[in-house]
């Protein structure tokens, strides 16, 4: 019933009506592997995914789920030469007509690929993200059209910075096709009850008769 919600949030999006859904249950009762089956029902059907994860160490490395959403947007990975990966970005961007916004340097420069000689804006750290949060709000609203899925795992981690990021995503995918999955402990309160179209899907510890069936079909 929990990937038919999941997949029910996806038909929605299609519609134009983007939806958050915060999957909520302790350690170990399963939103992960829910959302490893929805990322592969998704991929079956060629609906793209990005895909980031905050860390136990997001206090100590801010910012860091939102590199790997950023990463995963543009299909970036650690083989790639700074050159491949700039035209890489540069080339997405100008799919968007997003090619000439002046938040650029500051993206690739974020991303680990600032050109040589390149001029940086001398920015604090939260003028700083304020400007990353705009490009990308440019790029979800430009790229509205297309359904994508944003999956981030282990909100209960997340660092500062990486809330006000996604609260930035949350508002910026309003009125689009997109559909963003948030997982986390109940420990964790989320801060996007606000937004109309975010909805919560608390997970239920399996009963003891769910698990003996489960280990007997293991076992058999």
């Amino acid at each position: 019933k929990e990937l038919k919600i999941l997949r029910d949030a996806y038909l929605m999006g299609v519609a134009g009506e983007a939806q958050v859904i915060g999957i909520k249950a302790p350690a170990g009762a399963g939103k992960s592997r829910l959302c490893y089956e929805f990322v592969e029902w998704c991929r079956q059907n060629r609906i793209e995914v990005v895909e980031g994860r905050a860390s136990i160490l997001g206090q100590a490395t801010p910012l860091q789920p939102v590199l790997e959403m950023l990463r995963s947007i543009f299909r970036l990975d650690q083989t790639m030469s700074p050159e491949a990966a700039n035209a890489r970005v540069r080339g997405r961007l100008a799919v968007l007509e997003l090619g000439d916004h002046p938040d650029i340097p500051i993206l690739l420069d974020f991303l680990g690929y600032t050109p040589p000689g390149t001029q940086l804006p001398r920015l604090d750290a939260t003028a700083r993200l304020a400007r990353l949060c705009a490009i990308v709000r440019a790029m979800i609203k430009a790229g509205g059209p297309r359904m994508s899925i944003v999956i981030i795992d282990d909100m209960h981690w997340i660092d500062e910075a990486s809330a006000v990021f996604m609260e930035a995503v949350i508002d910026a995918v309003a009125g689009t096709r997109h559909l963003v999955l948030l997982n986390f402990r109940p420990v964790w309160t989320s801060p996007y009850q606000k937004f109309p179209y975010y909805s919560e899907l608390e997970l239920e510890e399996l009963t003891e008769r769910d698990s003996l069936d489960m280990a007997r079909e293991l076992i058999e």
